[in-house]
């Protein structure tokens, strides 16, 4: 299955369904089924922006968030540029999305629609773009 390695607490914000569209610099052609991985390291400012979100009862806890795990799966469903997507009520219609991702010029925003979210996150090493995860 293909997959692909998020930065706490954006991964846990798609698994909880916070955030539908992960913004990318780069677009992707595939559809379907998809691994989200939390990465297995994160900065202070992450941490930071985790407590907010959690303030709000978008996350768990920070000290709860899975670290180098897979999490869950999501269906790909579209890659549309942000320029298209910032007119769209996709985004009007959902603040949350405009705080969870970067709408700069020039980005692509992958739409997502989450399938499952693991009960217990899958231990896992990631990697840069889209890489294969078969769970062991």
């Amino acid at each position: 299955m293909r997959a692909i390695t998020i930065t706490q607490p954006w991964a846990s914000a798609i698994m909880a369904g916070a955030k539908a569209i992960e913004t990318r610099s780069w677009r992707i052609d595939y559809r379907g089924e998809m691994a989200i991985h939390a990465s297995k390291r994160w900065n202070r400012d992450d941490r930071e922006f985790a407590a907010h979100l959690w303030s709000l009862g978008l996350v768990p806890a920070p000290d709860e968030l899975p670290l180098g795990a897979v999490l869950g799966t999501v269906e790909l469903l579209a890659c549309d540029p942000v320029e298209l997507l910032i007119t769209t009520a996709a985004i009007r219609d959902h603040p949350n999305e405009v705080m969870l991702g970067d709408y700069s010029p020039g980005r692509y925003g992958w739409i997502l629609q989450v399938r499952d979210v693991f009960q217990d996150p899958v231990p896992a090493a990631g990697r840069l773009g889209v890489w294969n995860w078969t769970r062991g």
